[in-house]
């Protein structure tokens, strides 16, 4: 900066005066401009500086409780699209994956985690916080308006119920296995808590054993677990959103029905919108010797998918078949049927569907070729 303010005034001196300007006078300009500069109004505290340096922030929600916000924005003065990512696992230390690519960065600490205020109750303030959050992320200056949600697991669950609140500035979500039903298929199995996969999970969020045991006596569907089981505000959702999910994962069958519903049965606004990719994957990295060395990992699709729906940039993502999914064989040697497959939905002509369940057009013993059917006739 000082050699800059340096040429411009030996030019403007130049220009004014026909002789080279005498360099006490020169230094004298730069010592003046820099005291200043600095004796001016500090940075406003919810704006951070134009770079990827971090600035933390602490975001009121509508109850007044704040929740530890941390923001990059890439250098420029220009409002650009930002991506939220909401977390129980402590807020990103960086964003450069996002930042370079030209968008505004913003992870928080769920309520009660982290440097946030508040109790954690897990899931249970997604919806409104998630509205909060959107809408806060999109009234400031460093952004344009627009505003994605990315997260796996437990932030993904956070990036959909977010969704289901529909916060007008949310313009499109990348979610990684993630369920339909945490009730059906996080919480209880056939009525059985999942002890494993719920109870350990809790334990390690800080949840005391006296209230993880009051979660596993709830073992009845009531209001209060529907008021944040996607499941029943899913139908609300109005964003196109890309589900990328395992065949290994516990959250496999929510991947794909989330998929299908917002595709087919989904708000006006969602259907027709949506994206699923299925990979050989499971809910961490995959244990034993199971092995495809041919699978390819997600790469660039979620910064091309927020490309398309959050800049308008024709990038093909419209073009594309809705449906990638990795064509499972031998797990442990390629062969030649192991591959990435495209599809207009899971099972396609002339390819195999997979698990049964995960067909649209398979029967199940009913004989309803939607097997969600029933369980909306049941539950909703």
């Amino acid at each position: 900066m000082t050699d800059r303010l340096r040429r411009t005034f030996r030019a403007s001196w130049s220009t004014a005066a026909g002789v080279a300007a005498p360099r006490w006078l020169e230094m004298l300009v730069v010592l003046v401009t820099f005291c200043v500069a600095g004796s001016g109004p500090a940075e406003a505290p919810n704006e951070p500086p134009r770079s990827a340096r971090p600035l933390t922030v602490m975001v009121p929600m509508r109850d007044g409780v704040k929740l530890s916000t941390v923001i990059f924005v890439p250098p420029g003065d220009a409002p650009r699209p930002a991506i939220l990512h909401r977390t129980p696992y402590g807020k990103s230390r960086s964003g450069t994956r996002y930042v370079r690519a030209g968008y505004a960065y913003v992870s928080q600490d769920q309520r009660g985690r982290g440097g946030s205020q508040g109790v954690y109750q897990p899931h249970e303030s997604e919806i409104e916080d998630g509205y909060d959050t959107v809408e806060w992320v999109a009234s400031q200056t460093w952004c344009n308006g627009k505003v994605g949600m990315t997260g796996t697991s437990a932030p993904g669950i956070a990036a959909n119920l977010a969704a289901a609140a529909a916060p007008p500035h949310l313009t499109a979500a990348f979610v990684r296995v993630a369920p339909h039903s945490l009730f059906y298929e996080g919480r209880f199995i056939g009525g059985v808590f999942k002890e494993a996969d719920t109870g350990n999970w809790m334990r390690r969020q800080g949840v005391s054993e006296e209230a993880i045991t009051a979660y596993k006596k709830r073992v009845v569907l009531d209001e209060r677990w529907k008021r944040t089981d996607l499941v029943f505000h899913r139908h609300q959702i109005r964003i196109p959103i890309y589900n990328a999910g395992g065949w290994y994962d516990l959250f496999c069958l929510g991947n794909v029905s989330n998929f299908q519903f917002l595709q087919e049965r989904g708000h006006a606004d969602a259907r027709g919108k949506q994206r699923l990719m299925m990979g050989p994957v499971g809910h961490g990295r995959l244990r034993g010797d199971l092995a495809y060395p041919s699978a390819r990992p997600e790469s660039d699709e979620e910064v091309r998918f927020f490309d398309h729906w959050l800049r308008g940039a024709d990038n093909g993502v419209s073009r594309e078949p809705p449906v990638k999914y990795y064509m499972m064989a031998a797990a442990r040697l390629p062969i030649r049927k192991e591959r990435l497959a495209n599809g207009a939905n899971m099972a396609t002509q002339g390819e195999p569907s997979g698990p049964i369940l995960l067909n649209p057009r398979a029967r199940d013993h009913t004989g309803e070729t939607d097997i969600w059917q029933r369980f909306y006739r049941l539950h909703v």
